[in-house]
């Protein structure tokens, strides 16, 4: 029996698998973290990034922490919104070993990429230094209402530190930011003024799952998150 050129090919095609050619994805989910503590890459490989973290505020992006001659980041995506992604530029040239990134917007969100090194597989991820501990914080929404032009919280920590807090609202499978504030102390009565926006969709809403998110640095720089919950009905 005599098997052609044709069938060759169509055999080799069939026996190549159909991951080989996919891209590998970092995601960053709800909320505030990435979807894996380590990421392993072929060299070669494309990588993406997907903000699919509908619960904080603000965007994500992926950013190297070691940079390359010229000074920028060996590897990083654009910053990106909810529902968005973005390639990752320069992980497709990377070396084996073993790269930690961050998202430079919430530089909590910590995680490695760990690019494997042919025959000899991946090159293990360093040690890590104990991280310090933040300060304690809590946070509450003291008084909120539909009608609202201002939403009262309160923030208190067990040292003096600096905090941006952002207000949101979930109404329906909608996320309003409906406010932001900054601020310092121990303990703080904070203020929130709405937007034009969040006023608007506050009134017209018949449920709305309000969230404070609150990020505290000390004076050392060490960081903390918290939030804060209220549900307000009709």
């Amino acid at each position: 029996m005599r098997i052609t050129a044709t069938a060759l090919v169509g055999a080799a095609a069939l026996a190549i698998p159909a991951s080989a050619h996919a891209d590998r994805v970092i995601t960053a989910e709800t909320v505030w973290h990435f979807d894996a503590s380590t990421y392993m890459l072929t060299p070669g490989d494309k990588l993406v990034f997907k903000n699919e973290d509908s619960g904080s505020p603000g965007p994500h992006n992926v950013t190297a922490n070691d940079k390359g001659p010229d000074g920028k980041p060996l590897f990083e995506s654009q910053t990106i919104k909810d529902g968005e992604q973005s390639v990752v530029t320069g992980a497709s040239t990377l070396k084996p070993g073993s790269y930690s990134f961050i998202c430079t917007v919430h530089p909590f969100m910590m995680a490695t990429l760990v690019v494997a090194g042919g025959d000899t597989g991946a090159t293990p991820p360093p040690q890590q230094t104990p991280a310090k501990h933040g300060p304690k914080v809590r946070s509450a929404i003291k008084s909120a209402s539909f009608r609202a032009k201002r939403i009262e919280a309160r923030i208190s920590s067990d040292a003096s530190v600096s905090f941006d807090a952002t207000l949101t609202a979930k109404i329906g499978k909608r996320t309003i930011t409906l406010g932001h504030a900054t601020g310092s102390g121990k303990t703080v009565n904070l203020v929130i003024r709405l937007t034009a926006k969040g006023r608007r969709a506050l009134a017209k809403a018949r449920r709305a799952a309000l969230t404070l998110y609150v990020e505290a640095r000390d004076a050392d720089g060490n960081l903390t998150t918290t939030q804060a919950h209220r549900v307000l009905r009709r």
